[in-house]
Parts: structure tokens; sequence; C-alpha cells
């Protein structure tokens, strides 16, 4: 077993006090464990090393994982450690490679070693001090420790801490159950709780925040996420509380907000040049959607929800995991209606969707691949209801560049007179302090420009955040999984962050429903397994679509005088050795002069001088070609292609490269395009309400994989089906007949729905890739796992039964000619 515990489980060992009752306190960035930061005594020894979370409130444990050599006698040291003890406390911690153990006079490092988990549980084992003579592990079960290490109760129990300094948690305690925990109530988490309840699976969500932020983040849906709306009934809520694509199809590269105006880019204008169009691909649009307000649409759905249960204020510190469920346990913060309380969750899963900076990898021991910091930025929320009289053209980002600040201005709702602003800063010659409320008010009055009064702009809140982008190694332990920010981090450019977390949360969901769902012939390892190996390759390509995007950002900065080099020439001679001769407000000061300079020359875009005009024209011209911040992305959208054992094997499905080209046509591993379908009268099942191919699998319950024919496929297939749904009573059929046909072919007669084409169709054209015939099974989350081909050198029969293997576990072979 694994687990992490909060230092506040440990008491001040000269003064008494916890960490729990110095909630308050300042801490440093590293607390020594033993001695907080109001402790008047300094001269007790400094044992152990404790790391604390962003809000200095709650203090866990540093995660560390043991190194390659120790991981390989661990079950040894454990067995050893039965007869081992510990006689004095530890007087130094010891690092070697991701090991961390503690070292005392009379004690060896093996005995410190005392796991109770196996070899290849210990990968995510956490080592703390131990405080006196190890006990037996029998003893420790017996105490019920399912952590590694002893809380301040144990050790005060012991003697070796002051018995006033021995924890006394007061907090009620409140127990509950759940197929799966969702530690993070964001837009990834709280959709994957509705697609988990729409597949009859419970889950409880556990939050941070009591209550909602209100400061807008992501804002951009996708094509595939409205679909996911789609599914769970949530589109038409979520496009109504959206502004109007006039408002924000635009990109507009200015000196300021209202003006004067240096050129414009046209994201909806562009459309046009696509082949096939967007609309084409989906029966969903794309949205422009505040993160908050979308999140407040899938919050009101979560609390109406019977199968979710949201809880808030809750900030998790442990997860314990065991061969067949997961303990999470977390504190939750006391509101007006209620006392802080613990809370434990029991269930079989536990995913983490809380960001970022997120808790559940920390704890997990997931490593996260991050690159270089791009930028550090600082993101004003503001109102400014009368600003949208004074723009000098509706869009949706503001690429200010005049004498007073360069940044990007985000109009989340023009109307309502909602922005934020995005600055950047440079540490640490700039830091978030020197920006005081009166210095942001200052810099969005340089961004907006014209007469606006200063009256006219509130600001409402500032967040900092750091621009960067990586993955985690993998997205998956044991029963623990991670979905969005957690475990990939792009730049916001392109809009990819929200957009392929909720595409985890999708590809997720139906596998932990059916790893759940408790029947026998589902292989729920082979399930769970394909999670990381079809999602993370998605994110590393996304990671390189966002990261070429951003250079397009720098691009044409570049073209308007905002070279980034000349930027990293800046900050290399001010961190470089001359320079590290000056104090360091001297430097501070050197690079700020030098920022003003560099923005001086903005001041030529508007004298209409040689040198301004030209760079007018090169970025006119720039964003002609489409080479500036680029907003829609199809292909890459809809055309993702996924490779693992859950989809047919044939050498054609390791061909696929995704894109266009997967986008149009029916593929293995790809999203299953959209056609408009009819009921034929009477036919139809109620679950069917829409109209496209796409909400076929709306219609699919646990644990049930669709096959959808079309047209009147080869006689061999026909004779197969009957056959295989008698061994896979799972599989739901469907059938689609011509506008003029009234019933299913022979052979496929007993169906679970009949519909129709919706309108003529015209062949296998980039609009249309289905055909005459053809045959598909479809996953829950529409994604094609095998097609069937009239390809005579296979029978593709038998490679679905091969295929299906891999989703369920049937007793007997089944022969099929």
């Amino acid at each position: 077993m694994w687990a992490l515990q909060p230092s506040y489980l440990t008491a001040c060992r000269s003064c008494g006090s916890s960490g729990a009752q110095h909630a308050g306190a300042t801490y440093a960035r590293t607390w020594r464990v033993g001695m907080h930061s109001g402790c008047p005594d300094r001269s007790h020894p400094k044992w152990g090393v404790r790391q604390i979370c962003s809000d200095a409130t709650t203090v866990r444990s540093v995660t560390r994982r043991p190194s390659r050599s120790h991981t390989t006698t661990t079950a040894a040291h454990a067995r050893q450690g039965e007869q081992s003890r510990c006689d004095a406390s530890p007087e130094a911690v010891r690092w070697a490679g991701r090991t961390c153990w503690t070292q005392a006079p009379g004690a060896t490092r093996r005995s410190q070693w005392c796991a109770r988990n196996s070899v290849r549980e210990h990968r995510r084992t956490l080592t703390t001090r131990t405080t006196q003579p190890c006990r037996s592990l029998a003893a420790r079960d017996q105490e019920g420790a399912d952590t590694i290490g002893h809380s301040a109760e144990r050790d005060g129990a012991a003697g070796s801490v002051p018995a006033a300094a021995a924890r006394t948690d007061t907090h009620p305690a409140e127990k509950l159950e759940a197929a799966v925990t969702i530690v993070g109530a964001g837009p990834v988490g709280l959709t994957l709780a509705l697609l988990l309840g729409q597949l009859g699976v419970r889950s409880v969500v556990l939050d941070r925040e009591l209550v909602p932020t209100d400061h807008p983040q992501a804002h951009f849906l996708h094509q595939s996420a409205v679909e996911v709306l789609r599914q769970l009934g949530l589109e038409t809520t979520a496009r109504a509380a959206a502004p109007p694509v006039a408002d924000w199809s635009r990109f507009v590269y200015c000196g300021g907000m209202s003006g004067p105006m240096y050129g414009v880019d046209d994201h909806r204008a562009r459309v046009a040049t696509f082949d096939p169009p967007p609309e084409a691909l989906s029966p969903c649009d794309v949205l422009h959607l505040a993160q908050n307000k979308l999140v407040g649409i899938l919050r009101h759905e979560a609390q109406n929800n019977p199968l979710v249960n949201l809880i808030e204020g809750c900030a998790v510190h442990t997860v314990v995991q065991r061969s067949d469920s997961v303990r999470t346990e977390g504190v939750r913060a006391a509101a007006s209606n209620r006392t802080a309380a613990t809370v434990s969750v029991e269930s079989q899963y536990v995913v983490g969707a809380d960001g970022a900076a997120s808790a559940i990898r920390d704890i997990a021991g997931f490593r996260l691949d991050r690159g270089p910091v791009l930028q550090h930025l600082l993101n004003v929320h503001f109102s400014a209801p009368s600003l949208r009289q004074k723009l000098c053209e509706r869009g949706m980002l503001y690429f200010v560049y005049n004498r007073e600040t360069v940044c990007v201005v985000i109009a989340h709702d023009v109307d309502a007179g909602e922005f934020v602003c995005q600055i950047p800063y440079f540490p640490p010659y700039e830091q978030p302090a020197d920006f005081t409320p009166d210095e942001c008010r200052r810099l969005v009055l340089a961004a907006v420009g014209g007469d606006v009064s200063p009256s006219d702009i509130t600001v409402l809140s500032v967040k900092q955040w750091r621009m960067a982008g990586g993955t985690t190694d993998t997205y998956s332990t044991g029963r623990v999984h991670l979905v969005g920010d957690a475990c990939h981090q792009f730049p916001p450019s392109g809009a990819f962050g929200m957009n392929t977390g909720i595409q985890d949360a999708r590809n997720l969901a139906w596998k932990l429903a059916w790893a759940v769902c408790g029947t026998a012939d589902v292989d729920a390892a082979s399930l769970l397994d394909s999670y990381n190996v079809e999602r993370r390759p998605v994110a590393l390509d996304t990671l390189a679509t966002s990261m070429a995007n951003y250079q397009a950002v720098l691009d044409t900065g570049a073209l308007l005088g905002a070279d980034a080099r000349h930027l990293d020439a800046v900050l290399g001679v001010a961190s470089g050795r001359a320079a590290s001769l000056l104090p360091a407000a001297a430097r501070s000061t050197l690079v700020k002069n030098a920022l003003k300079v560099g923005r001086a020359q903005f001041g030529l875009l508007n004298t209409g001088n040689a040198v301004g005009r030209t760079r007018l024209r090169r970025l006119g011209e720039a964003l002609h070609r489409g080479r500036g911040l680029q907003l829609l992305f199809p292909a890459h959208d809809l055309g993702q292609v996924y490779k693992s054992t859950l989809m047919d094997t044939l050498p054609e499905s390791h061909q696929h490269k995704g894109g266009h080209d997967a986008v149009a046509t029916i593929r293995r591993g790809a999203r299953l395009p959209h056609r408009a379908v009819c009921r034929q009268p009477g036919a139809m099942d109620d679950a069917l309400t829409q109209t496209s191919t796409i909400d076929l699998v709306a219609t699919l319950r646990v644990p049930e994989l669709l096959l959808f024919v079309w047209g009147t496929p080869d006689q061999t297939f026909l004779d197969a089906v009957p056959v295989l749904r008698t061994k896979y009573t799972n599989l739901k059929l469907m059938v689609c007949g011509s506008s003029g046909s009234t019933e299913a072919p022979e052979g496929l007669s007993t169906v679970s729905g009949y519909l129709k084409w919706s309108g003529s169709g015209t062949g296998v054209t980039a609009a249309d890739p289905w055909g005459d015939n053809g045959a598909v099974l479809v996953r829950p989350d529409n994604v094609v796992a095998w097609r069937h081909s009239d390809n005579p050198q296979h029978n593709g029969t038998a490679d679905l039964e091969t295929l299906l293997a891999h989703y369920y576990l049937p007793q007997e072979p089944l022969a099929l000619v």
C-alpha cells in the first residue's frame, strides 16, 4: 500500500503545537518537521522534511519514489523490519536518487524500510521518519495503520513526543462509498462524473473550493467537446450562455482595444477554405464560453444527478490503494451550516481531475515531464460595460502593442463587459507583488486606450500562472488515473487544454463503468490499460500542435517589432556574470528600463513613417496567409486515431495518420463520422432522440458495444451476425437502410433500432465516406473499433471475433465460417 499523510498530524516537539493548530501561521516553502515557524525554540533537532501546499495551510509529505536499487529488496527489508529496532530519533535525512529514508544511530538503512506492501506496490511507497522502535507488521496491522510512517498520535503514545503534542482530531468523520472517486470539480471532473452517471455508475466528487471561482480561464470549446455536451443533453444550455459568433470570430491586432487597429484575422471567414467544411463533419459548432460559466452549467447538472455526490471544500491529503479498492481521505472545510469534518471515501477507482497543481498526481507519485516555463503571466479579470461602444472591432482576442504595455485581452462577453487582460512579467526582476491593484488598473487602461474613464474599469480579480507544456510519464498507476491538466499541460494557443481533458473523460468514463459493472465477461484490466495507451499519444501530438501555434504568436509579434529574441538577450545580460555584481534592485531596474525602451518603438506604428508602414504591411500579409495564431483545428480535433489492443489489428490500422485523412473516412481507431439519420416509424428505441450517427452511442448501456450495419453487406457477414450475437449478448445491433427501404436485410431482423439515411447519399466522398454498404463496431466513446471489409483476402468477421476477445471474456471459443 502507499499513502501520504499530512504534516498537521505531527506536533511541534518543542512547544507542542500541531500543524493544524498553526494552520494560519506563515510557513516556509519547506517546513522542517518538528519545528513550525511560530515555535520560539530553534534548538531542538531538525528531522524530516515536509512540503506545504500552495495555500500555506495544508502540509503534506514530500513525495518520492524508491530508486530502482531499493525496489528489488523491499520485501526482504519489510520482513527483517519485524525484528529490527530503531533506538534513537533520526538525526538526518539522506537522499539517493528518488529515494528518501531516515538514518539514525544504531539503525541500518534496511531497518528503516518497514513497509507492508509488495515489491510491485512499493514503487508508490512513501517513507517517513520513525520516532519510536519499529513495530512488527502484524502489530501495525492491528492498529489499522494503512500508511507508512506514524502519526503524532502514535508517537505520543510511545513517549517520544510530549503528550500535549499528540494529535487530537475533533473533526467528525464522514464515511462514504462510491464506485469512483473524482478529485476536482472543474469542467473535466464534472464531465467525467456526468458521463459515469449516464452509464449508471455512482461517483463522489471532492472539490477543494467551497464555491466555484468567478475568474474566467479557458474559454473555447472545440466541436468534439460540444459533442460531449450534446451527449449529456447540455449543448442547448451551453449555447444559450455563449455570446454570438459575430462577437468572437476575429483576432484583433491593435495599439489599444479602442484603436488604432493594425490588422484583423477573421477565423470564420477562413472556414470557407476548409475541405470538408466543419459543419459537414459534426452537427455541433464550436463555442466561445468562459470556463466558469461552463462549470456552472455542469455543476448544476451534477447537483441534480442522484448518482453524483458533489462535496465542496474538501482538500484531499491521503490516498491508500489496495488490491481491490482505494480509500481517499480529506478534510472538509467548515462552512456556515456545518463544522469541519474528515471525509473518507471507499471506492474502486480514483481519478485525479484537480488541474495543473494536482495533489493526486503528487500523492500517487506520477512524474510530470514539463518543459521550461514559456511565460509568467498575470490574468487581470476586469469589467468594463461601456467598452463595447468604443471597441475598434469586436473580437475574441486583442493583441495590444503600445508604449505602456504589450498584452493580450480576452473578450469573454463584450455585451456584458467581461474581459481578462493577460500581462507578462519577468521574474526575478518583476514579481506579482509589483502589480498592485492600482498598477493593474493602469495597465488595463493602457490596453483599452481611447477616452475610457478609469471609473468605467473595475478590476474583479488577479491570478498569476505559468505557461508551460508537458505530460506525465503515465496516466494510470494501479487504481488511480489522471485526466485533464493533471496529466498534460499545453500553452493556451489553440485552446487545447480543456478540450483534451474532456476527451480524456470520455475515453475513461465507459472503461471505468465497464470495470465496475461486475459482469464476469468484461476484461477490465485490458480496458483500463488502454486508457494510457490511447490518450497519452494524443496529448503528445496536441502539445506539438500547441507549441507550433504559440510560435506563430511570437512570429506575429516580431513583425510589429516585439521580437522575443531581443527580450531573451536583455534577460541574458541581466542574469550574466557582469550584472551579477549589481544589487538585485539595480538589475530589476535595468530590465524594466530595457522593456520600456523596447515598447517605445510601437509608437512608429501610428506615425505613418516608412518603418511603421512596412511592419503593418508584413502583418497584413501574414494574416492573409493564415500565419497568425490559429483558432479552428477540425482535423486535429476530430481526426485523432487511437492505436491499442482494443482496435482491429490488421496491418491497415497501423498506417492511419489521423488529421484530415481520418476525418474524411471511416477508420479503425477514429471517431465515427457524422451523417444525418432519422427513425423508421415505430422501429427505433425510445432512447435515441437525435438525428446523427454520432448520437447512436448514447443509447448504449453497460457493457454494450454497437454493431452498426448499413445497406446490405456480403452474405457471409449476414450469416455470422446472429451467431456472434448469441455468443456476445452485449452486442447492440442497429441497421440503417436506404431511404426507400422499410425493413432490415434478411438475417438482421432482430435489431435494437432500424434507421434510414436522412437525404440522399452520394457514395464515398469527403463529405460522405459511408458508401452503399458497410458495418462497423463502435465503442461507447464513438470510436470505430472494427470495420467490415469486402476484401476477399481475409475474413472480416473472424477479425471481429478476435477483437471482441479484448472487450469480453467468452467462456468457450466461437467458430465462424
